[in-house]
């Protein structure tokens, strides 16, 4: 997750920040079907926090999805800031 590293020190301003990650299957009722693996990231920063869940058949494709979707939801936020800031300016 060190992409999710880089754009996270600037929203951090220095501190610390959390992530807890949890990779599991949904459900194992009598072994049937296909295994459907679910991955979930809470990051908490200072004054905002952020959660994101992705559920794929396949554990790293469902990894791989969870970060691409934090980094929009990170990119969403810092766009939102920055529309808030210029807004004050003008």
């Amino acid at each position: 997750m060190a992409p999710i590293e880089r754009m996270t020190r600037r929203l951090a301003g220095g501190a610390e920040a959390e992530a807890w990650v949890e990779l599991g299957r949904t459900t194992r009722h009598h072994r049937k079907g296909p295994a459907v693996y679910e991955a979930e990231v809470h990051l908490r920063l200072p004054r905002m926090a952020f959660r994101v869940s992705h559920s794929e058949k396949d554990p790293r494709v469902a990894i791989d999805r969870l970060v691409k979707k934090l980094k929009l939801e990170i990119v969403k936020h810092k766009e939102k800031a920055k529309s808030k800031f210029e807004g004050k300016r003008a």
